[in-house]
């Protein structure tokens, strides 16, 4: 279960003692609030990785890395790589235990028989697709993109993507037969029309439910009114 991929994955972060000085939980990792409080103060990378892709679109993806498309985690050696090399790689942890990987002074977690590929939007439709490519296609796909919303302009805190681009993504060539398609949006109503009467159709994607995110507080009380327009729980 989920639950106990979670577990497992931060038992093994703690025997690679990328959890030390934090407290250990004491009751299930879902209702530790105290320990999630203190996770959140610990200061990650920022938005170096969101600035690296910029850099790489602007250079053509020329100059940044090597001739070689895929790092392989392998061994219990840490390995070590400046951040402009990751970005427009795949990283595959092949192993059944988790690894560690450096990046510059940022030691992250990769789960077990996992991989990633940190690129930006333009790359990823363009050449990035290719390389996380599997045999018989995903069985799920989760899409979670910056959509444009008045906070994030305001705040700045990420680069947002216009609705329509993400006509480029392509879903065909990631999905297998009877894969499930999953995409978050706000509480925009017209986000919600353009994905079931325009995005899906576009992708050949069957809308089949709308699934809702409740968030509760401890003692299971949403966090705020359900039936607000503005925000939802």
């Amino acid at each position: 279960t989920i639950g106990q991929a979670l577990t497992s994955l931060v038992e093994q972060a703690r025997e690679l003692h990328c959890l030390d000085g934090l407290p250990q939980a004491t009751n299930k990792l879902y209702n530790n609030n105290n320990t999630a409080r203190t996770a959140s103060q610990i200061v990650g990378c920022g938005n170096l990785f969101q600035v690296l892709c910029c850099d790489f679109d602007d250079a053509n993806g020329k100059d940044h890395h090597d001739d070689s498309h895929v790092i392989v985690l392998d061994g219990e050696n840490i390995p070590s790589y400046r951040a402009c090399t990751i970005i427009g790689r795949c990283v595959y942890n092949e192993s059944d235990l988790a690894r560690i990987l450096q990046v510059d002074k940022h030691k992250f977690i990769v789960p077990p028989l996992s991989s990633f590929l940190t690129s930006s939007f333009h790359h990823f439709v363009s050449e990035g697709y290719k390389q996380i490519q599997v045999k018989d296609g995903y069985h799920l796909i989760v899409i979670d993109p910056p959509w444009n919303n008045k906070s994030v302009k305001r705040k700045k805190s990420y680069h947002m993507v216009e609705e329509t681009n993400l006509k480029q993504i392509r879903i065909q060539d990631l999905a297998g037969r009877d894969s499930l398609v999953c995409v978050w949006i706000t509480n925009n109503e017209r986000l919600k029309g353009f994905i079931i009467d325009d995005l899906f159709p576009h992708w050949s994607v069957d809308f089949v439910a709308e699934w809702f995110w409740m968030k509760v507080t401890r003692s299971g009380e949403p966090v705020c009114d359900v039936l607000s327009p503005h925000k939802k729980p």
